[in-house]
């Protein structure tokens, strides 16, 4: 049985946000019985050339059964539904709000088209969907395809807007916004390429420049990688309130808002985010869109590859921004940090059915998968990686593929081991410590499964086949470590210079013996920045797993408070925020911590300097922010600022915001909340947000997380203030306490799942420090079930950070 098209015609009772709904299935060699998805919807009738067969809506399980149906060559069963449009919910079909009005909008990634329409809500039931949409005449209605025209119907108050077919394609991805969209074009439809169309809120055009020049570059650029310029006639961008992220729906790709309204005026690092959450949505629309996944399995290489490819696309486009340095301290430290616990689980897998999907969208299929997609280009080289990639596209165009496919097919390209090496490292988790030691006129390397928890399990020993690439004595050397020792003889056997895993491609740990490591002391400056950040990434590991002691790794901090590189400080910025988070009494650890934090303010200047790199005015704003939360005699130096703070850079607000906050405390929470519901900039609201993070008092701390909650201004700004706060030492207990009382409505709150995990995996191993035994008893029984694997990496970390904390102190 085959589906071949659905006819579906909504209409859209938007005042009371209900949906009546029509949908004609139209399918090849037909059984006599159909099974359906269908949740959260009323099915009123079932037919057949319009003549009525029985149905049974099994709403516990969500399927929709049809019996009697003729077994023909070709069937069209059409069904009438209604549905109620959720005002709390943010994924099926919802309202996104802003101030008093509202968007209707959907999200049905993975599983949530079945609360929109019956169909085999699958990814790999793939079919065009036409659709018809009657609503308010004044109102805009945007979906995948153009839209082909607008008719008139029998009420006069409303329109039909009628949209081209769409092309072959999965459920999860079709779209239907409406609402008051302001838009905006990157060009006429009639010119060549595809229309590029910014749709946000009105009064917001003004900010869309930017994003639709970075849209339409990346469009440019990823037509030319894959061989196959983007398929559709059109592309939306939409910027959707309260949205917590970002949705490849084919032709319409929807973010929050941050994602799309920024301008010249917004910060670096608004602006780079912006880019890459475009970038990594565009390349959904060929992998992912275009060839789609069979089954969720391998939902880890749709958002790996889109991860990867973003990066890669826009450093391409803006070089100046050092987008690898970003990708290593997102992508591959981020997902190293839940990797090296025994309670991680592999890129690919095994889902058994879609509601396991929500825990697999982490930094593990994101970060991970996206790390080895680049040691394996790197292995491969560059042109080889692409002509692989390009053929696989091209292959299953407008069907379905599997990993193992694209393995396939790097393997054909480049001869090389592609299958047995992605095959390692794609179904199995964790990754190795390669132990790299000299040994007379040799060097003798080691491997096991690195774990913060200690040495590996039996079932760990099997060796994976890591290609490593080293500088050694100044030449470049790369070969595959697929076993658990191996000796390399030093050429001339005097070891002048030595760095594993050079340029940082390969996604694994590396622990030297002490002589390396005095030689790396020595030799640190000469250095380029993605090997020294991958020397402190390294470092800051093993302390966490203790072994190396905190002297090591302090010494190569230290040895940072005179480098300029953009990549090494932030890489040293985030693991301090970290530290003094669990460990703020440490004052060994505030003292190398405000010592480099202030070498660095020193040289790039509190306030900028002229012909500054791109980067500085990132770097600038986050270590003045952290610095500003760590010392209150920095946070006298800068608070001034705060009586004009519209006059203040977009980098440097937070941190001013901050330091006003830490001075002032009760008079600065209501100036800033007063701040907050005047501003109509979710970018702006979060630099605010971030001041609050500084409250030193409970009851305050307490205010602002519930402010944030209420929806005041959005129900996603419990995104900013939770994970903020959760680096400020004096809001933990306050945090925690929240979370207990309110878990189940941070669910509502949080919307996607997802979304909500990712929010409890920032805060909670941070914020229960000294509170273990609670936090164990609290996530158990059947709290334990909503997401069993995210909440035993969220405890194994707490443990991990406990430790820490007594051996920092």
């Amino acid at each position: 049985m085959i589906i071949q098209s659905y006819d579906l015609e909504i209409d859209v009772d938007f005042r009371d946000a209900l949906i009546r709904g029509r949908v004609t299935i139209h399918i090849s060699d037909a059984d006599d019985h159909l099974d359906l998805d269908a949740e959260e919807i009323t099915v009123v009738s079932a037919s057949v050339d319009e003549k009525k067969i029985p149905f049974e809506h099994d709403t516990v399980n969500g399927l929709l059964h049809l019996s009697h149906l003729p077994k023909s060559k070709e069937v069209a069963i059409t069904l009438e539904y209604e549905k109620k449009v959720s005002d709390e919910a943010s994924t099926g079909v919802y309202k996104a709000h802003y101030g008093a009005e509202y968007f209707i909008s959907t999200d049905f990634e993975p599983d949530r088209a079945r609360t929109f329409f019956p169909c085999k809500d699958d990814p790999s039931w793939k079919a065009v969907f036409n659709l018809r949409v009657v609503t308010d005449s004044e109102l805009r209605v945007i979906s995948n395809s153009p839209l082909n025209r607008i008719e008139d119907t029998a009420d006069p108050s409303k329109k039909r807007f009628v949209f081209d077919p769409t092309p072959k394609m999965s459920t999860y991805l079709l779209y239907m916004g409406v609402g008051r969209f302001a838009e905006v074009s990157a060009h006429r439809p009639s010119e060549d390429g595809p229309a590029i169309i910014v749709a946000s809120r009105p009064g917001t055009s003004d900010k869309c420049e930017f994003i639709l020049d970075i849209a339409s570059n990346v469009l440019r650029e990823s037509g030319r990688y894959y061989g196959i310029p983007y398929p559709l006639k059109k592309l939306h961008l939409l910027g959707i309130p309260e949205m917590g992220g970002a949705m490849e729906n084919w032709g319409a790709i929807t973010s929050y808002e941050g994602a799309v309204l920024v301008d010249k005026t917004s910060s670096g690092l608004d602006r780079r985010r912006a880019a890459t959450t475009t970038a990594h949505e565009i390349q959904h629309q060929w992998f992912g869109d275009l060839v789609t996944m069979k089954w969720w399995d391998d939902i880890w290489l749709n958002e790996s590859f889109a991860s990867f490819m973003s990066y890669k696309i826009v450093d391409k486009l803006h070089p100046e921004w050092n987008c690898w340095s970003d990708f290593l301290s997102t992508m591959s430290f981020g997902s190293m940090s839940i990797d090296q616990l025994r309670a991680t689980h592999p890129v690919q897998a095994k889902v058994r059915r879609p509601a396991e999907i929500h825990e697999l969208f982490d930094s593990i299929s994101y970060g991970k998968g996206a790390s080895i997609l680049r040691m394996v280009e790197a292995f491969l080289g560059e042109e080889t990686f692409q002509t692989g990639v390009s053929d696989y596209i091209k292959r299953f165009s407008y069907s379905n593929a599997t990993s193992d496919d694209l393995w396939m097919s790097l393997g054909k390209v480049s001869a090389r081991p592609v299958f047995e090496i992605m095959s390692a490292w794609g179904r199995r988790c964790g990754f190795p410590l390669v132990s790299v030691d000299r040994v007379g006129r040799k060097l003798v390397f080691q491997q096991r499964r690195f774990l913060l928890s200690g040495r590996e399990d039996q079932e760990d020993t099997l060796p994976w086949p890591i290609p490593i690439t080293m500088q050694i004595n100044g030449k470049l050397t790369k070969f595959l470590l697929d076993e658990r020792t191996k000796e390399i003889g030093i050429d001339g056997g005097e070891l002048l210079q030595l760095k594993v895993n050079s340029g940082q491609t390969g996604y694994y740990c590396v622990k030297y013996g002490d002589s390396i490591y005095e030689m790396l002391a020595t030799q640190f400056a000469s250095l380029n920045g993605l090997d020294k950040a991958g020397l402190i990434n390294d470092l800051f590991q093993l302390l966490k797993a203790g072994e190396v002691g905190q002297d090591t790794y302090f010494r190569f901090v230290r040895l940072c408070e005179s480098i300029e590189d953009y990549t090494t400080a932030l890489t040293v910025l985030l693991q301090l925020r970290v530290l003094n988070s669990i460990a703020e009494k440490s004052r060994e650890l505030h003292g190398v911590s405000c010592d480099c934090l202030s070498s660095g303010m020193d040289r790039l200047t509190v306030w900028g300097r002229e012909g500054e790199q791109a980067t500085d005015g990132i770097l600038r704003g986050r270590m003045a922010f952290t610095l500003a939360m760590l010392d209150n005699n920095f946070a006298h130096k800068i608070v001034e600022r705060f009586a004009d703070y519209q006059s203040v850079g977009p980098e440097m607000r937070a941190a001013v915001a901050a330091a006003y906050v830490r001075t002032t405390g009760r008079e600065a929470f209501h100036t800033i909340v007063e701040m907050i519901l005047g501003s109509e900039s979710e970018v702006e609201r979060e630099k605010l947000y971030l001041g609050l993070a500084a409250l030193d008092d409970p009851s305050l701390i307490g205010k602002a997380i519930e402010f944030s909650a209420s929806g005041k201004m959005s129900r996603g700004d419990i995104h900013y203030t939770l994970p903020y706060m959760s680096w400020n030492p004096r809001a933990h207990q306050t945090i925690w306490d929240w979370i207990k009382n309110n878990f189940d409505m941070l669910w509502e709150l949080g919307g996607q799942p997802a979304f909500v995990l990712a929010l409890l995996h920032s805060v909670i191993p941070l914020s229960t420090v000294g509170n273990e035994a609670d936090a164990i008893n609290f996530f158990s029984g059947n709290r334990l079930l909503r997401g069993e694997t995210s909440f035993k990496q969220d405890l194994e970390l707490l443990s991990v950070y406990s430790r820490l904390h007594e051996r920092l102190r």
